[in-house]
């Protein structure tokens, strides 16, 4: 259970676990997510990466959608960029967002070109018809691909609440005057007429690619960092199980039988073990309260031996103006 938000849980507590054998892990994340399911109920925010699965939407995203859950995923290089399009709605999907289809292509690729370090052609050198030499020219540098992923924000459409029990979920269009729709074929702006019509809400029904790579935030924004930095939360769970003081199933000697059943009870008991802990480290939390807020005295001192008392300090000094600074004990 993460804290997306402060103060969601007063402890957080590993509410799933799969147990597979090698080379059988396509399943695993679901059956520990229908876990969660059964013992939380109501939807919230799941963070993943994209290797266990391999992108097959109905091994685990499909159920994550259905279920009511907002998402937040990374993606490779070779996944970046425009992932599906949508053409009823002329719309289409980039890094996990959806935008108006008749966003430049420059902004669309931006984080493919990023992490692939594709050459800035603003880097370049010029021959005598004005095309650039890439040869000379550098690889496109995190400060400028920011600040392109930051001008796609005009062209993104904003989600409507949680996705459905069937994976539909609405969406607002943006205003057409926020941003300049270019023709996808000849590049060139397009008059304001031509997306005129492209107002209001509309529901996007799912599909495989859709389903597979959707996610609430856009890619690389503040909330999408803040949301998937909650993704330690896991790694941290599972090196206390490791911890000689927690659950040490990383001991052999703690785990002497055999056979993925006998692994699976071990990691069980290491998990409700842990979870006893946390429950009663919550508690005693809760109860007494915060702590006051303290000030850590002055480790320094003057020439003459004193120690330096700062003026949010509560202790205080007097010097004497007969007698001087009193000497240090």
């Amino acid at each position: 259970m993460m804290d997306i938000t402060k103060g969601a849980y007063d402890f957080k507590l590993i509410t799933g676990l799969a147990i597979h054998p090698p080379a059988h892990i396509k399943a695993a994340p679901l059956r520990a997510f229908q876990a969660h399911v059964r013992f939380h109920g109501k939807p919230g925010h799941l963070t993943a990466d994209r290797a266990y699965n391999h992108l097959r939407a109905h091994r685990f995203q499909e159920h994550v959608r259905r279920a009511g859950y907002w998402t937040t995923y990374d993606y490779p290089k070779n996944q970046l960029g425009p992932q599906c399009s949508i053409p009823e709605h002329e719309v289409v999907m980039v890094d996990g967002s959806l935008y108006v289809a008749y966003m430049p292509e420059h902004l669309q690729m931006i984080s493919r070109w990023w992490k692939t370090g594709a050459i800035d052609p603003d880097t370049c050198e010029r021959d005598s018809n004005g095309n650039p030499i890439l040869e000379t020219g550098k690889p496109f540098d995190e400060k400028t691909a920011r600040a392109l992923l930051e001008q796609r924000e005009p062209y993104r459409l904003k989600p409507m609440g949680r996705p459905d029990g069937d994976g539909h979920q609405r969406f607002q269009y943006p205003n057409p005057r926020g941003y300049i729709a270019v023709d996808p074929a000849t590049r060139a702006p397009m008059p304001a007429r031509a997306t005129a019509h492209l107002v209001g809400k509309i529901t996007v029904k799912p599909s495989m690619k859709l389903t597979r790579s959707i996610q609430k935030h856009p890619w690389q924004s503040d909330d999408w960092h803040r949301a998937y930095g909650q993704r330690n939360q896991v790694e941290n769970s599972n090196k206390t199980l490791k911890d000689v003081g927690s659950g040490d199933i990383e001991n052999k000697k703690r785990r002497t039988g055999r056979g993925i059943a006998f692994h699976g009870l071990v990691s069980g008991f290491a998990v409700a073990a842990e979870n006893l802990r946390r429950i009663i480290v919550g508690i005693t939390k809760i109860a007494r309260g915060k702590a006051p807020k303290t000030t850590r005295g002055s480790k320094r001192f003057d020439a003459r031996g004193n120690r330096i008392v700062r003026e949010h300090q509560t202790e205080t000094q007097t010097i004497s103006p007969l007698t001087g600074p009193p000497l240090r004990e």
